[in-house]
């Protein structure tokens, strides 16, 4: 979900950044001068503050969830290195019949393992027929060659079954947590499309965009950048009415 920002998309983030801080210290001579309450000023806005309250609140829960996530990995990968090697007989050729044999891999110097879709497609051969009569069976695994590829095969999947098992917890954790990501990534547009009706609301959606680019803005792309456009168009209408 991470998307590359340009200069101008900084500058703009920036900017953001500095009206967080700004327009928070500005909000109650806003308030006097307007001669409205505070309260007044953000009922127009309720709702938005609201959606940038929710924001915050799964904002702390996604940074959790990274801190453990970063955790059962670190667990799932120590146990890893106290798993076996792979045996030996997962690189080795296996005899299909006659002077046929069959590699795990391609080259010579590659010297990769033996795969299951290697070794069932190894198993799948079938000789050459005509006229429903077997004419070549050059390729077709003997007994002993289809049970020793059996053993190999029950082999990768008991090392597969260990390996889901050990990054389980990870995995489950990953998927809500991404889940929640995309949530936040849907809110982020949410916020910054909506058009705020007072200082207060500009000031709100400031702080939420101080807040992605804090961790890096992982929710950054064009898209957000003209909404930011907007939020800076509508400040200047708010501003520009609030002088009047």
């Amino acid at each position: 979900m991470r998307v590359s920002s340009n200069a101008p998309a900084l500058s703009r983030r920036s900017m953001m950044r500095g009206l967080a801080v700004a327009l928070a210290g500005a909000s109650v001579p806003v308030a006097a001068i307007a001669g409205n309450t505070a309260r007044q000023l953000t009922a127009g806005d309720a709702e938005l503050l609201a959606q940038c309250r929710q924001w915050k609140a799964r904002q702390r829960v996604i940074r959790k969830g990274e801190k453990e996530l970063s955790r059962l990995a670190k667990e799932a990968e120590a146990r890893e290195a106290q798993q076996p090697p792979l045996p030996p007989e997962l690189f080795e050729k296996i005899n299909i019949r006659g002077n046929l044999w069959a590699s795990p891999y391609t080259f010579p110097d590659e010297r990769a393992p033996w795969t299951k879709a290697r070794l069932l497609n190894m198993l799948n051969r079938r000789g050459a027929y005509q006229n429903g009569q077997p004419v070549s069976v050059a390729f077709v695994p003997t007994d002993e060659c289809r049970a020793h590829a059996q053993r190999l095969i029950a082999i990768i999947d008991e090392r597969d079954a260990a390996y889901k098992r050990n990054w389980a917890a990870h995995n489950r954790l990953e998927k809500a947590w991404s889940r929640l990501c995309s949530e936040q990534w849907r809110s982020l547009k949410r916020i910054l499309r909506t058009k705020a009706a007072t200082l207060q609301g500009i000031a709100a959606q400031a702080e939420i965009v101080d807040l992605d680019g804090a961790i890096g803005g992982a929710s950054w792309s064009p898209e957000i950048d003209h909404s930011i456009v907007r939020v800076l168009r509508n400040l200047r209408t708010l501003v520009a009415a609030q002088a009047a």
